[in-house]
Parts: C-alpha cells; structure tokens; sequence
C-alpha cells in the first residue's frame, strides 16, 4: 500500500491512519483504505506488529507504511480507524499509544 501522505501535503486535507494488526480482517482494512483514499485523504497505514508485512485472517499479507510507534512521533491524524477484529489484537502498550494520538491533538 503507498503512504498517500507523502504525495499530498496540504492543510485542507485530512490525515486518516488505519492501524493493521495479525488477525485484521484484510477486506475491512482494504475497504477503510480505498475509501478514505478516494475521498481525498491521506491514508497511513499502520503496523502495531513489530514488522510492516502482517498476516491476517485466511493468510492475506498486507504491508503497512508504517510502525505505529513512528506515527505518533511524527504524525497528526484527523482521524483513526480500527478495522474489525484489531481491538482483540491490540496490547496494552499500543492502546495506550492509541491514546496519546487521540489525546495529541
């Protein structure tokens, strides 16, 4: 998936990020990719794994732009959005990274 954000760098334009976790539902993160993509956003995605190609249900690859642990250090996102089935895969730690860019802004 490319970073659309790198492309894009306007302030009218909003910055989506979609977090991806082993266990997502690829057709979920896709369709909230493409979406979000077609309305004119730039779209992150999003790795909470500790590397960018992640598994997910019925052994779909998805490669994401990012560690999620590099988006709150460089990043603000007018918006984030979990695909079905990540809040299960989700520690601890990263929900609480969660947080702090919700919080960021």
């Amino acid at each position: 998936m490319a970073n659309t954000s790198v492309l894009k760098d306007d302030d009218t334009v909003k910055h989506v990020m979609v977090p991806i976790a082993c266990g997502s539902e690829a057709i979920d993160a896709v369709t909230l990719i493409d979406v979000f993509s077609m309305a004119g956003a730039n779209v992150t995605v999003a790795s909470v794994e500790q590397h960018l190609q992640v598994e997910c249900v019925n052994a779909v690859n998805l490669v994401a732009d990012m560690f999620i642990a590099d988006c709150s250090a460089n990043h603000k996102f007018d918006l984030i959005v979990l695909p079905v089935c990540i809040p299960n895969a989700l520690t601890s730690s990263i929900k609480i990274e969660l947080h702090n860019l919700f919080i960021a802004k």
